[in-house]
């Protein structure tokens, strides 16, 4: 589904079978040459391709702008960018982020996707740190599970001996005096 030449381009994955359009824009296009872009597109879901990021779309009335012209022709749009400014500002208005086209979780809708083990996992729609938080404490759960369930031993080390015996033979005499060692005579 290519139109325009080299300025769109079909994604791989579940786009690549007619479900969405993958649009690739630049980053100085302007937002009228976007949003006829996307009107041009021949599927009902667009994903616009930046890259580098869109300076226009970046600002909240480039967002916006895009955001209306999509509801008002019945378009459903998305965006893959490693831009974090342009990522963060189509969040704030509901858009669906990824970081490539194959990528996009069209129900996700602004909220943080994070990919674990070739799988998607839409975030709830919380604050930044309080994601975080709940991250490490299921993390640290996870190590603490770890330490505390995995098998444990008791090992008693004991050193190796051996037992000597030697039979003495000793003289008891009431004359003795003292103890004699050579003759053993006590």
């Amino acid at each position: 589904m290519t139109q325009n030449g080299d300025r769109e381009e079909q994604a791989d994955g579940p786009d690549a079978s007619g479900l969405a359009s993958v649009v690739r824009i630049d980053r100085r296009e302007d937002i009228a040459a976007i949003c006829g872009r996307v009107d041009v597109a021949p599927t009902y879901a667009v994903v616009i391709h930046a890259p580098d990021g869109n300076r226009q779309l970046s600002t909240e009335l480039g967002m916006r702008r895009l955001q209306r012209h999509a509801s008002e022709s019945g378009k459903l749009v998305a965006i893959a960018t490693s831009a974090v400014n342009l990522a963060s500002r189509a969040r704030l208005v509901g858009i669906p982020v990824a970081r490539r086209p194959q990528e996009v979780r069209w129900d996700a809708g602004g909220r943080r996707v994070l990919r674990l083990f070739r799988r998607n996992l839409a975030l709830p729609a919380v604050g930044r740190y309080a994601q975080l938080l709940l991250i490490a404490g299921v993390v640290a759960i996870v190590g603490l599970l770890a330490v505390t369930v995995a098998p444990s031993a008791t090992v008693t080390v004991y050193p190796p001996f051996e037992t000597l015996s030697t039979v003495v033979v000793v003289t008891a005499s009431r004359t003795q005096q003292s103890v004699d060692r050579a003759t053993l005579e006590v």
